[in-house]
């Protein structure tokens, strides 16, 4: 029973840990997916939107300037203004009409006084324009407007058809004798027929793409070419940024229109077309947000459709999974019974508890014994007297020093010895007894450490000998060596105090040597100046042998 518990409750914690990783991750896929590819979806349908606008745009000035150059072979004469050439003139208007640009709605020759002598088909000839804003624009001097027909033409030209309101271009050339007197001009009205037509022309290939429409406007803001279904054409468009658009500048931006939607949006002012400035005409091509981004979000949730079905599969193989791994589990739970047998710990059947607990046990005795190791070292390389290093620890240390030299991990290059033997502490024994010379050895011990850097070592090596060992840089070694050696021996031939009232007076003798300036071993060095300390003894004691 607790095995089947241990596995159903490791297979329960690996299910909900995977449950929450895949949660957040289905959602942070699908979140920068949808974010990535939507950041894409508006670049690319911002240059698609951009680019129907600018064709648009550049095909009317291009059909614009190319019938004001079919005006311009009609005025290179003027004699479609004598009576003999009349009936020509009428022929050649009419031909032009008909056959070679329909776009043309009227054609007319009109003399100095504004009257019409010759038309296509003869609509409107003997009508005078005497007086009509028309007429100071026609003459004279090249021109064109984009302003509806105004008497005395528009009762000939009927103001609606179908509904909608009629609109035209209004192009004149002069007519110029060789002499350079102008004797009247060409004119021209131009129906809008045309721009539907390049309308169709670029909105067909994009018939999949649904919602993309154009309008055309005016340089005074009046709609000029819309959508078929009149009422989506707004009455203004105030509310678009188009105050401060220049000619050839375009524009594309996210705006909410009229009718409450939000749109890509892209605007484009004409600027003519090689030495026609054009009509200032604005171009707005515009698409349905929801449209325009419709691809990103369809992309965004196919992939969370992946990552879920993904995870879903990855769910039943954690299943099995997880019975796989669950035996180890219940071996490491019955070892952690066995290591901290504990009765609440099995009620609980809670393996991951009784594995930390062995694991926290098997810790708890490793430091115990690396603890016992150290002490057991220390001890080892330690004289238990004085707490300095005995020749255990010393043999050591020189093996660590010559590994540092070896490598050159460490910044001396010499090494000064000094030997240091006590003097007249047989006398202190015999005399006090062996307690007193043990408390004379600590004390003395006690004193080296006070008088050396911490990266000297100090060294008991038996009896009344000690030891000093310190790293230095070759050119200062022999001063360091007499310096500490001075010390030395001041602070040790000054009394020792015993305890019980009791001082004693011992003096010391000091042989000093220096590696590699005496011996090219340290171990040789050792010998030079225990050699040197027998040559002080023999000296009168207290004193220093180099």
């Amino acid at each position: 029973m607790t095995s089947l518990a241990i596995i159903v409750n490791f297979r329960s914690r690996l299910m909900a840990a995977y449950g929450t990783f895949l949660v957040l991750m289905v959602a942070g896929i699908s979140g920068l997916v949808g974010f990535l590819a939507l950041r894409e979806v508006q670049g690319s349908a911002s240059e698609r939107i951009q680019d129907i606008g600018t064709q648009f745009v550049r095909l009317l000035d291009h059909q614009f300037w190319e019938r004001q150059g079919e005006l311009d072979q009609l005025s290179s004469t003027a004699l479609w203004l004598d009576p003999p050439w009349r009936q020509a003139a009428r022929q050649s208007l009419s031909r032009l009409q008909t056959d070679v640009s329909p776009t043309f709605s009227w054609l007319a020759v009109v003399d100095r006084t504004g009257t019409i002598v010759a038309a296509n088909h003869t609509v409107l000839e003997g009508l005078s324009l005497a007086g009509s804003r028309q007429r100071q624009r026609f003459l004279c001097e090249p021109g064109h407007s984009d302003e509806n027909a105004e008497p005395p033409l528009h009762p000939w030209f009927p103001q609606r058809f179908q509904g909608e309101m009629l609109q035209f271009v209004y192009v004149s050339r002069p007519l110029i004798t060789p002499h350079g007197e102008c004797k009247g001009a060409v004119v021209a009205l131009m129906g809008w027929e045309w721009a539907r037509q390049i309308q169709a022309l670029l909105l067909a290939p994009l018939a999949s793409e649904e919602g993309k429409e154009l309008f055309v406007l005016s340089s005074h803001g009046q709609v000029l070419l819309g959508p078929a279904a009149t009422q989506q054409k707004p009455d203004h468009f105030d509310f678009l940024p188009i105050a401060d658009l220049q000619p050839g500048d375009s524009r594309v931006l996210v705006q909410r229109w009229p009718d409450g939607s939000n749109y890509l949006t892209s605007l484009h002012r004409s600027s003519g077309y090689g030495d026609i400035p054009g009509l200032n005409w604005l171009v707005v091509a515009r698409q349905p947000l929801a449209i325009a981004y419709a691809p990103a979000h369809a992309l965004a949730f196919r992939v969370f459709l992946v990552v879920t079905s993904l995870g879903g599969l990855g769910l039943a193989l954690s299943w099995r999974l997880a019975g796989w791994l669950s035996e180890p589990v219940k071996q490491l739970s019955k070892m952690g019974q066995a290591l901290n047998p504990n009765p609440a710990l099995e009620r609980n059947e809670n393996e991951f508890r009784l594995i930390d607990q062995a694991i926290r046990q098997l810790h708890l005795d490793s430091q115990h014994h690396r603890l016992a190791c150290s002490i057991a070292e220390h001890r080892a390389n330690h004289d238990p007297l004085t707490g300095l290093v005995n020749r255990r620890g010393l043999e050591e240390f020189l093996l660590d020093r010559q590994e540092l030299f070896r490598t050159s991990q460490t910044d001396a290059t010499a090494m000064v010895v000094l030997v240091l033997d006590l003097d007249h502490f047989k006398a202190v024994n015999d005399s006090l007894g062996h307690a007193a010379g043990d408390d004379l050895l600590r004390a003395i011990g006690e004193r080296l450490r006070r008088l050396l850097r911490p990266e000297d070592l100090a060294v008991r090596q038996g009896g009344d000998e000690f030891l000093v060992l310190m790293p230095s840089c070759a050119p200062q070694a022999l001063q360091l060596g007499h310096q500490v050696a001075k010390r030395l021996l001041e602070e040790l031939n000054n009394p020792v105090p015993l305890g019980n009232g009791r001082t004693v007076r011992v003096g010391v003798s000091v042989g000093m040597a220096c590696w590699p300036l005496d011996s090219d071993r340290i171990e040789g060095a050792i010998q030079i100046a225990d050699q040197r300390l027998f040559r002080a003894k023999q000296s009168g004691r207290g004193c220093l042998a180099c």
